[in-house]
């Protein structure tokens, strides 16, 4: 059975206000339109995945949402989770790892540089920084998800 991993960068935020925290920075509203528009492509070419993971950084929600809404994903459903701000890589791997086997696909919503890091890990492949609002798609043939990891 294979599984598919969607990992997601966050859309184009928001330059920081004064006094402002990173986690608080909204989308603009390019990013918003982005964020619909990597909806939408999920949704007309790929099975919608199962489960939805997004940091908890307003920019990370926002798009999480956005795209949620695109696939017909009921954004009640999104697990948010604190881990994934700042996330490093082993943290990355073992939200990969810990995943149900009844699911077959996820959506992970968070930053750069660990995305980026991550499907370089996964892959072993050199993967270009990931800009705002671009999407990774790593396919596992014939594994669960405790058996993903560096190459697989």
């Amino acid at each position: 059975m294979k599984k598919t991993v969607f990992l997601v960068r966050h859309a184009q935020a928001a330059e920081p206000e004064i006094a402002q925290k990173d986690i608080d920075r909204p989308l603009t509203a390019a990013g918003m339109r982005d964020a619909g528009l990597m909806g939408r492509y999920l949704f007309q070419n790929y099975e919608n995945p199962e489960i939805i993971y997004a940091s908890t950084a307003t920019r990370a929600q926002e798009t999480s949402e956005l795209v949620a809404e695109q696939l017909k994903y009921d954004r009640s459903g999104i697990a948010l989770s604190e881990d994934l701000y700042e996330a490093s890589v082993r943290t990355l791997m073992t939200l990969i790892n810990d995943v149900p086997d009844r699911y077959q696909s996820m959506l992970v919503i968070t930053h750069n540089p660990s995305l980026t890091y991550l499907a370089e890990y996964l892959s072993k492949s050199d993967v270009p920084n990931m800009q705002p609002g671009s999407v990774c798609i790593l396919e596992f043939e014939g594994l669960r998800w405790e058996e993903i990891g560096e190459g697989t």
